[in-house]
């Protein structure tokens, strides 16, 4: 009985460890052009680093600005056929964009995030989108 409890808190203990280490995934960083929404954060136009657990389990995004973090966001759905450019992918037809995905096929993964709740009016109904260049300094495990 010792022995399955022994052998059963060490395979907790080789899971929790391993749960540990695929969170903390890759990070990256990119430059904002401008004052950007993303989900409900806005945030200013700068530098800015970011760290992704693992997808599978775990799509929160750590924004960072310089130390600080500024916002842990989520994306709604996200899919393992990324193509292209690593890079965001900002919509809007005003002066802040909203973004709308992150695209990493160096990893193999694209994550959508909804648009602002806040509606802009319509003055061009046109939806312009920009990509904007996202650089990995780890990839996932």
């Amino acid at each position: 009985m010792k022995s399955v409890r022994r052998f059963t808190m060490l395979a907790f203990l080789v899971l929790a460890l391993t749960g540990i280490a695929g969170a903390q995934g890759m990070t990256g960083n990119f430059t904002l052009p401008s004052e950007t929404r993303w989900g409900p954060a806005i945030l200013p136009a700068g530098e800015y680093s970011f760290t992704l657990g693992n997808c599978a389990s775990n799509r929160a995004l750590h924004i960072f600005r310089g130390r600080t973090g500024v916002a842990v966001l989520y994306a709604t759905t996200w899919d393992a056929k990324a193509k292209g450019n690593n890079e965001l992918v900002l919509e809007g037809n005003g002066e802040v964009k909203d973004v709308r995905q992150l695209s990493l096929p160096e990893i193999g993964i694209v994550l959508f995030y909804p648009a602002s709740r806040k509606a802009e009016p319509m003055n061009d109904y046109r939806q312009i989108a920009m990509g904007i260049p996202v650089h990995l300094a780890a990839k996932a495990r």
